[in-house]
Parts: structure tokens; C-alpha cells; sequence
């Protein structure tokens, strides 16, 4: 392939999942919005939030220093992403640990907290994924990196819809 398609490729592979994937994701955030309360969805945004910043502060720029290296050592990749991989595991150990220090603290109920917890969890679980997307970019296949991207935001919506009708079930 020509570095010109592989250019074209790349871009369209990433713009369309950025769009569609933003579509899925703002579908699932408005289902949410409809079917809860104003205070459950304060703390449905509480959660969401507490997830993202932990994964960003967990990250550190640490996928994108691996991207950059595989790209310019590709016969590193193992090596390189295994220092990474391990590199993510404690950062996402010490942060878990960190959180679940400071859950029983915060003025929720028990579920709240474990559900919290869960959400905590699921954005530290991303840091490893993201060191492999950063190897999928480095080596210039983006579509997979896209794949997962729609994969993941699919597979929210389906579980938020399943998390819905369970609650409008228990309600009845």
C-alpha cells in the first residue's frame, strides 16, 4: 500500500469512529438522562467523571512515549510494550488502592460505592487497552484501532440498556 492510501486510510478509519462512536456514546448519555432520576444521573456524571480522570492520571502520556517507540524500534514491540503493560498494572494498582481507600468516605450507599468502584476499575482496565492501540497506531493499522474504539462505545450502550431494563424491572 502507498503511503498516500495508507495516509487516506488512517484518517477515515479515525474520523468515521470518532463520529460514530461520539454519536453512540451521546445516544447512550440522553438513554441515560430519560430513564433516571436528576440525582441518580449527578452521581451516574460523578462516576463517569472519577473513571476518566483517574485513567488520564494513570496514563500519564505513557501510550503515547510507547507509540513513539515502537514506531522508531518496531523490533522492540515486545519488549517495549512489556515494560508498559507492566508500567500500567502498578500505576492501575496504586490508584485501585488509592480509590478504594477513599470510597467508604464518600456520602453514597453501599451500591453507589461498589458501582463507583466498578466505574473505577473499568477506566483503569482502558490504560492497558490504550498500550495496545498505541502499538496497532505505531504500526500504522488504524482500523483495528477504530474496530475497538466502536466495539467498546457498542458494547456500553448494550450494557447501559441492559442495566436499564434490569432497574425498570426491580422497579415494578
Amino acid at each position: 500500500m502507498k503511503q498516500s492510501q495508507r495516509i487516506v486510510k488512517n484518517v477515515l478509519a479515525g474520523g468515521i469512529s470518532t463520529v460514530a462512536g461520539g454519536l453512540l456514546q451521546l445516544l447512550t448519555i440522553l438513554l441515560i438522562a430519560r430513564r433516571i432520576s436528576v440525582a441518580d444521573f449527578g452521581l451516574y456524571t460523578f462516576m463517569a467523571t472519577l473513571a476518566f480522570l483517574l485513567q488520564r492520571l494513570a496514563d500519564m502520556g505513557v501510550s503515547n512515549i510507547l507509540m513513539r517507540d515502537v514506531a522508531i524500534e518496531p523490533e522492540k514491540t515486545g519488549e517495549l510494550l512489556g515494560g508498559t503493560l507492566s508500567l500500567a498494572w502498578l500505576f492501575s494498582a496504586a490508584i485501585a488502592l488509592l480509590t478504594f481507600a477513599v470510597i467508604p468516605f464518600l456520602p453514597f450507599d453501599y451500591a453507589i460505592s461498589g458501582l463507583t468502584a466498578v466505574m473505577v476499575l473499568g477506566g483503569l482496565w482502558q490504560l492497558q487497552c490504550g498500550c495496545y492501540g498505541a502499538v496497532l497506531r505505531a504500526f500504522e493499522d488504524n482500523e483495528l484501532n477504530a474496530f475497538g474504539f466502536m466495539l467498546h462505545k457498542i458494547l456500553l450502550l448494550g450494557f447501559v440498556l441492559i442495566a436499564l431494563q434490569s432497574r425498570a424491572a426491580g422497579a415494578r
